[in-house]
């Protein structure tokens, strides 16, 4: 099946918007599409972003919403994955950074805060697919932030 060409100012076609496919270039000049990233620079990303995740868990547990007030912990966590996955160049990007950041929010906030008689390292599988759940949620939140982010940028260059 033969692809059509994007006929849109900006080049972005509706399947990229959904991060499906790539669309042909409408022109000559339209730039090509960035290189892959390298191993070394997606293992900082991914440093990177657990860091991030364990920080604001640390900062949750100990100086935000506490006690009968946690839960809006996740309201904050959820507009930071939205405003994460705004920031991100890429469909893709926006997923897994955030869904990292997710895992290690939950995994940590979950280590820190646990207080049971039995030894931490009894808690850890638990604790991960839980984790896994916070990743999940990320996860949607960054592809929320990066869909609003392309729908606002179409809308404004189709209106000029």
């Amino acid at each position: 099946m033969k692809q059509k060409r994007c006929d849109c100012p900006t080049a972005c076609g509706c399947l990229a918007l959904l991060g499906m496919q790539r669309p042909l270039p409408a022109t000559p000049a339209t730039p090509a599409a960035a290189p892959a990233a390298t191993p070394a620079g997606v293992a900082l990303r991914a440093l990177g972003a657990a860091a991030l995740g364990v920080g604001l868990a640390a900062i949750a547990e100990y100086l935000f919403f506490v006690g009968h007030a946690a839960w809006l912990n996740t309201v904050v966590w959820a507009v930071i994955g939205i405003a994460l996955g705004s920031l991100s160049r890429r469909w893709s990007t926006a997923i897994w950074v955030d869904a990292v950041v997710g895992f290690a929010i939950v995994f940590g906030y979950s280590v820190m805060g646990y207080q049971g008689a039995a030894p931490v390292l009894n808690a850890l599988v638990p604790f991960a697919l839980i984790g896994l759940a916070g990743a999940a949620g990320m996860a949607a939140a960054g592809a929320l932030g990066f869909g609003a982010k392309r729908l606002l940028t179409r809308s404004k260059q189709t209106a000029k």
